[in-house]
């Protein structure tokens, strides 16, 4: 490849990289906006502030006074680390049965399992969540 052609290449990438570091910045904001927020006073974030302010370790306080964050805390963790292990341990044996297991329904289950594993759990929440009909009052409860 030429210095021509290699110039003439990163030029046509230009459009993408900027289009990539406006995503970045979009995506980036949110968790700026929540960290900003932190810092400053109700009224300060509801006037739309997002410069960071000097009441973290205040807000910090209330918090702990209001509500158990250690607590909530530990609970997450236990929640997240448990959820893990039984998900390694479940599709490590899963796993293990594909790779020695053959038959001819191998790929279709295969195809079956990867299929659900992209479709997000939040989806199958919603179609199968019994509380909805009842709040919206559609079945009598």
């Amino acid at each position: 490849m030429t210095k021509k052609n290699k110039s003439a290449i990163q030029r046509r990438l230009i459009p993408t990289y900027i289009f990539l570091i406006i995503v970045s910045f979009i995506s980036v904001f949110p968790l700026y906006w929540m960290i900003s927020a932190a810092t400053n006073t109700s009224t300060d974030v509801s006037r739309g502030r997002i410069i960071p302010g000097s009441h973290f370790m205040e807000n910090f306080r209330n918090l702990t006074s209001q509500q158990p964050l250690w607590r909530a805390l530990g609970n997450s963790f236990f929640y997240a680390i448990l959820t893990t292990v039984i998900c390694l341990l479940i599709c490590s044996i899963a796993g293990y049965g594909f790779e020695v297991y053959h038959d001819k329904w191998k790929d279709r289950v295969f195809s079956i399992l990867l299929l659900s594993m992209m479709v997000p759990s939040d989806d199958f929440d919603a179609v199968y969540d019994h509380d909805v009909p009842s709040e919206c009052q559609i079945i009598p409860g």
